[in-house]
């Protein structure tokens, strides 16, 4: 998810109750709530696709980043106290606690989009898919933002905290509810493919778009190609003919042979990859995307390309 709605989630939470349990109560569940995404550190370096939502948000990590955190909280309220009394100690019991809701919520949210996260890196690179939401879902951020700001300005400060209780609840259930559309939608798009006489496809993606919950993107990898639609929940599947997608894995394999860097993020990252090639004078052009962002007809945000001498 965007960071916006990470930090909203761990405001929210603090608005609830959670905060008034230690000093830096708050601090903790919304820096805990992003700080799995420090993994952006390794842009500069090259580190790209194939390292995000990686080793930072690993449940090796996961486990790690509340102690690191409560650590650095302490410390700074240490230092801060110095020569002075700097109000009460915090509780490094509840400080952890804190730190490691807030921790945990973050790799949570992005699980349940389509981009999904590698659950158990370092030790295995799979990743999981939870196809719950759009990656940047205005439902979401209107609810978690509504809760903040009732629960911030209360027309009765003894049920202060409620706002932001029942918008964690309405989450909750906006998340089950999308998360069974999706498992209905892959049940009723398999069971349309097969009478269409589609065979068994190699994989399915039912996930969500932006602003309708209603309606869901549709990718099915048939092994030669992408066939690419929209489901309609209490609808029948609609597939696209002109974003029909060339898998082109033997251009895949090949780029990937060649031990690019570019290429071997990419591939490390995605779930739908294809590839278009073309000539530009004695050079290989060749583009690599992921059929979740792109019908093919216009780059993503994840378009790479790998240009090689021609063989001769």
């Amino acid at each position: 998810m965007d960071n916006l709605t990470h930090t909203l989630v761990g405001a929210t939470l603090g608005r609830a109750g959670l905060a008034r349990r230690t000093r830096f109560g708050m601090v903790a569940l919304t820096i805990g709530a992003n700080i799995p995404d420090l993994d952006v550190l390794g842009l500069p370096f090259g580190l790209n696709l194939g390292f995000r939502r990686g080793v930072t948000h690993g449940l090796p990590a996961l486990l790690i980043w509340p102690f690191l955190l409560t650590g650095l909280l302490i410390g700074w309220q240490r230092w801060r106290s110095r020569g002075h009394s700097g109000g009460p100690a915090p509780v490094p019991r509840q400080l952890l606690f804190l730190s490691a809701i807030g921790v945990f919520s973050h790799p949570l949210l992005d699980w349940f989009n389509s981009y999904g996260l590698r659950w158990l890196m370092p030790i295995r690179g799979t990743w999981f898919y939870g196809d719950t939401w759009f990656i940047v879902d205005p439902w979401v951020l209107g609810a978690l933002a509504w809760g903040w700001w009732a629960s911030r300005t209360p027309a009765n400060p003894a049920r202060r905290e409620w706002p932001a209780r029942w918008a964690l609840a309405g989450l909750v259930l906006y998340a089950l509810a999308m998360w069974t559309g999706s498992a209905l939608g892959r049940r009723q798009v398999r069971h349309e493919l097969a009478n269409l006489g589609f065979g068994v496809p190699r994989a399915v993606m039912v996930t969500p778009m932006a602003l309708n919950p209603l309606v869901r993107l549709v990718v099915v990898d048939d092994g030669a190609a992408y066939q690419i639609g929209i489901l309609r929940l209490g609808g029948q599947l609609r597939l696209d003919p002109a974003k029909r997608i060339e898998t082109s894995m033997t251009s895949i394999d090949r780029v990937a042979m060649e031990a690019d860097d570019q290429a071997r993020q990419f591939l490390a990252w995605a779930r739908f990859p294809f590839a278009m090639v073309r000539m530009e004078g004695d050079t290989v052009v060749t583009v690599l995307d992921d059929a979740r962002y792109s019908d093919g007809t216009r780059g993503s945000f994840a378009r790479t390309e790998v240009r090689t001498p021609a063989r001769r």
